[in-house]
């Protein structure tokens, strides 16, 4: 039977705390490693004393990794150790070695021989934890289908198409899914709760054996829609994302000069760029109460006009016409620079990240762009946290563009680009 795997309502603040959990990783990574390539080869004679960053289309670790390890790849076998934490970000995983934290994963196909010593987080469509695997704290996966054969000395939170569960749990079960299969030699000392729309098969007559209790829930309409609204919003979130990208492209391609100082202020002077922001939304605010109150005059205006008072009405409507069109334009500026704080911001956390791997890294490149906003639209999507975040950097980044717009210097005719040499005069030509 083909299933289609639908994103569960949860997924999605899983995937902003893995990601987040990353970016927080590389804004303290000073004396990270960091290997880039096509192929990146770990042998076991190899051991590195840090953290270990590894953007590849295929990693192959038998070494010794002491620190956290981080990987963007096509496909990662982890065969060597992990001392702490690994993060790992792929179309295709193996783990065979041992990872001696936490194992975070967001991939299509995951496979595990091996033995991770605290929790396991999974994302992705295929997720099997082969007889043989050890997790020592909880797993937590989201996927397609779900094989546990292993050992899990932990709860077990399961939410998928399809679950088989052979292995041995020594905690809690809680399973969401179409289909559950529960066969032996399946052990769970705990309780066994699963919603789904028919029944679990639950091989007790074959040596299957549940400690605990077992509760078979079926799904809430209501809890199903909440799910779908979820992942509309997020889709919103990402369309938002792109098309806040193209923007930013955009802006970037016709007002470099600004663009450059913007992104300056906000890195130097931070807590500037808050109070230049926050006196821009109160002028904002402003703008937008003089134009609704030149509007109602306008209307005042119109009815004095027609009565004794038509002097009076008159002067009204002179002020309140000019006042119309200059409100409105210094109300929808003002707009268009809230709007395009954040992709300010986005700019300072994309080069934030890729300056770790590269220290010449641009700060208006494309990717770094794009890295920023995506990392800030899965904030975003945080529940009423989200909408604080939006507005907070919105404010802080419209502020770093007002002082940018202060601080650039004029343009001169002739100049490419309209730039100056930094000291105002054109650039190419001395000063007298």
């Amino acid at each position: 039977m083909n299933t289609r795997f639908h994103l569960p309502h949860r997924l999605i603040g899983l995937i902003v705390l893995t990601l987040s959990t990353v970016f927080l990783l590389a804004l303290n990574s000073d004396g990270s490693i960091f290997k880039k390539g096509k192929y990146v080869d770990i042998s076991n004679l190899e051991q590195y004393d840090d953290d270990l960053y590894v953007y590849a289309n295929k990693l192959t670790l038998q070494g010794e990794v002491s620190g956290d390890l981080t990987a963007f790849c096509y496909r990662v076998d982890l065969m060597g150790g992990v001392g702490q934490s690994a993060n790992l970000f792929c179309q295709s995983l193996y783990v065979k070695g041992k990872v001696s934290g936490s194992l975070r994963t967001l991939s299509q196909n995951v496979s595990i021989d091996g033995y991770i010593s605290r929790s396991m987080i999974g994302i992705g469509e295929n997720i099997s934890l082969n007889p043989g695997s050890v997790v020592e704290k909880d797993v937590t996966l989201y996927c397609a289908t779900a094989d546990l054969a292993g050992t899990v000395r932990g709860n077990a939170g399961i939410s998928c198409n399809r679950v088989v569960i052979s292995g041995v749990v020594t905690g809690d079960v809680k399973i969401e899914a179409r289909e559950i299969e529960i066969v032996a030699p399946a052990v769970i000392t705990g309780n066994l709760t699963y919603i789904s729309d028919q029944e679990a098969k639950i091989e007790t007559d074959k040596g299957v054996s549940i400690a605990g209790q077992t509760t078979w829930k079926k799904p809430e309409e209501k809890k199903a829609a909440s799910g779908h609204e979820n992942l509309t919003r997020f889709l919103l979130r990402i369309s938002a994302a792109l098309a806040a990208f193209i923007f930013g492209l955009i802006v970037v391609r016709i007002f470099r000069p600004y663009a450059e100082e913007s992104f300056t202020q906000l890195r130097t002077r931070f807590s500037v760029s808050i109070a230049a922001g926050v006196l821009g939304l109160i002028a904002l605010a402003v703008c937008i109460v003089i134009l609704v109150l030149a509007m109602a005059f306008m209307i005042v205006g119109w009815v004095l006009v027609t009565s004794d008072l038509a002097p009076v009405g008159s002067i009204i409507l002179v002020f309140s016409t000019l006042m119309i069109p200059i409100s409105s334009f210094l109300g929808i500026t003002g707009g268009v620079i809230l709007y395009s704080g954040k992709i300010v911001v986005a700019m300072l956390i994309g080069w934030l990240i890729m300056s770790r791997a590269r220290a010449d890294a641009n700060p208006l490149s494309k990717g770094g762009l794009f890295l920023g906003l995506l990392v800030l639209a899965l904030l975003f999507f945080i529940p009423y946290i989200g909408t604080l975040l939006y507005i907070i950097v919105s404010v802080i980044g419209s502020g770093a563009i007002l002082l940018g717009i202060k601080n650039c210097h004029r343009p001169v005719w002739g100049s490419p680009h309209g730039m100056t040499d930094g000291t105002g005069s054109p650039e190419g030509q001395g000063q007298a």
